[in-house]
């Protein structure tokens, strides 16, 4: 797919820590990770790297499994 238009800040509106940990709250009844990655972070870095459907995806720490989800 292109971009239509330019974003200023490719990284707006990707989540936030605090609302990861609210996510890893729900899915795992407690939060144990200071600083869980917001998964529209991950989804945006992905999303913007093009990968392909077949590709792999190498998380050298994943403490939250953010990626994994």
């Amino acid at each position: 797919s292109t971009i239509d238009v330019i974003p200023s800040n490719i990284f707006e509106n990707v989540g936030t820590t605090r609302g990861a940990a609210k996510d890893l709250e729900r899915l795992m009844g407690s939060n144990y990770f200071d600083y869980p990655k917001p998964i529209g972070l991950i989804q945006q870095i992905i999303k913007i790297t093009q990968l392909g459907k077949d590709s792999i995806i190498l998380d050298f720490f994943s403490g939250s499994a953010t990626t994994a989800h």
